[in-house]
């Protein structure tokens, strides 16, 4: 039997389909039903091939042939439904119809799905370039040259050249920018000479930079609030010492008074015993009580109230207030008052002003309620807070006045010697006038320039109330009566 002519009986069948639909992986789910009917169709085809290889087999014995193993190395033959199933499981590398049935249904369903769920691939959208690299105005991609080249104006936007141009040549005189309004105009118009533009998102940088300008005033402030508390500390520490080293001298300086005080005792002591029986006692009651009357002052300090001179002084004991009274240092408002000076600190002074003329005498209560008493020469008596600087009341009087006081039993009651020699009393809680009228008939008219209320002691006869009147020509006492009359007394 001649082998040649055989070949040209041997039928070769190659038949490639693919999926009619053509779909993508990530579209690909299969139900249960399709592969169910797929492993139908796959055992059906399995045995149509076992009979197609059967029928090669037979004649390539009768034509003296190969083996069909080797043919069979060379030649696939695939069924519509078998290149589908290829196709989708990856089988196409297969040698036999065999080898294909065995990993064709090893594969199932869910294998499927996860291949194709695990070949799905992103999209990306190219929106977000598309709109940093387009003009705001047409919405097309600008150039590096050309009439639409990148260009910006004074307010930093950017626009196409082209674009721009016609925007602000179509507003004519109201010429603004698309974005932000600002004020434009043609010549304004800059061009950018770049490849490309992309905005750095810098809020972050932004906001750590911001905090940490807000954390470096905080530290520089807390910083000079250390060094004022460093400084406030240093001070007081010196105030402390000072004022330690004062009161080591204040105690010696009253262990020496002391010294000195308990010397001039002993001493009187030895006096008084070699003087006489008769005037022992007197003399001996009048020394010692000399003695013991003896005091010592130093100085501490000394200050300037006024230049033009100071007349009057008065001190609050209830609150530690010296006032002076001088003329007003300010010519804008010319006058004469009092200035307050406290006792606790020199340096602290403050003026008040009161009366129009110049001040003769000043006088405060013992009922601590600041209120100050002056007489003046611009013929008043006025009464001021020294805690509000402000005049309580005003009582006119006929001719100047040199003097006043306060009744040391009744605030109420406040008395003022004129430059006539007569002394009025008056009662605060009349405003108006006067009560009383003072005046020594048998005398002359020399100024009143002193004034003294005298309280009465319940225990002694000899000493009753009134008020002592101070005269240049000498002085003279007034008693008050039980209908509150007063009465000279010889």
């Amino acid at each position: 039997m001649a082998s040649g002519p055989a070949n040209d009986d041997l039928e070769v069948v190659e038949i490639v389909t693919y999926d009619r639909n053509d779909r993508e992986n990530e579209n690909v789910v299969e139900s249960e039903d399709e592969s169910d009917r797929e492993e139908q169709e796959m055992e059906v085809d399995a045995g149509e091939n076992e009979q197609e290889n059967e029928r090669v087999q037979q004649s390539s014995e009768e034509n003296n042939m190969p083996d069909v193993s080797e043919v069979q190395s060379s030649i696939q033959i695939v069924t519509p439904a078998v290149a589908r199933n290829v196709q989708v499981l990856g089988l196409s590398e297969v040698n036999s119809p065999d080898e294909f049935q065995k990993k064709s249904s090893k594969t199932t369903t869910k294998n499927i799905s996860a291949t194709a769920k695990n070949t799905r691939l992103p999209v990306k959208s190219p929106e977000k370039d598309d709109d940093s690299q387009s003009c705001p105005i047409c919405f097309e991609p600008w150039s590096n040259s050309g009439s639409h080249r990148l260009s910006s104006l004074t307010c930093g936007h950017l626009f196409g050249r082209s674009c721009i141009e016609r925007w602000l040549k179509a507003k004519g005189g109201n010429d603004k920018c698309p974005q932000c309004n600002a004020p434009a105009r043609k010549r304004d118009i800059r061009n950018i000479y770049t490849k490309a533009i992309k905005a750095i998102d810098t809020t972050e940088r932004d906001r750590a930079l911001a905090d940490l300008e807000k954390e470096k005033e905080a530290r520089q402030k807390a910083e000079e609030r250390e060094a004022r508390a460093l400084l406030q500390y240093q001070l007081a520490k010196a105030e402390c010492e000072r004022i330690v080293e004062q009161l080591k001298r204040q105690e010696q300086l009253v262990v020496s008074l002391q010294r000195e005080r308990s010397s001039s005792c002993s001493q009187c002591s030895s006096e008084s015993q070699g003087a006489s029986t008769a005037v022992r006692t007197f003399g001996q009651s009048t020394s010692s009580q000399r003695l013991l009357s003896r005091k010592s002052y130093v100085l501490q300090t000394s200050f300037q109230v006024s230049q033009n001179g100071a007349r009057v002084i008065s001190f609050d004991q209830h609150h530690a207030v010296l006032v002076v009274s001088k003329p007003s240092p300010n010519q804008l408002f010319p006058g004469f008052g009092v200035v307050k000076v406290s006792s606790l600190d020199s340096k602290h002074c403050e003026f008040v002003r009161i009366h129009q003329k110049a001040v003769r005498d000043v006088a405060f209560n013992n009922r601590g309620d600041g209120l100050l008493l002056t007489a003046s020469m611009d013929k008043t008596v006025r009464v001021t807070s020294m805690l509000s600087n402000a005049v309580v009341q005003t009582y006119n009087t006929p001719v100047p006045v040199w003097s006043c006081a306060w009744n040391e039993d009744d605030t109420n009651y406040i008395y003022c010697g004129l430059q006539n020699g007569t002394c009025l009393i008056f009662d605060i809680r009349n405003t108006e006038t006067y009560l009383k009228s003072i005046q020594n008939t048998t005398g002359g008219s020399c100024p009143v320039i002193a004034l003294a209320h005298v309280s009465s002691d319940p225990h002694s006869a000899l000493r009753p109330e009134g008020i002592l009147v101070c005269k240049l020509e000498g002085a003279s006492f007034w008693e008050k009566t039980p209908g509150a009359d007063f009465v000279p007394i010889a």
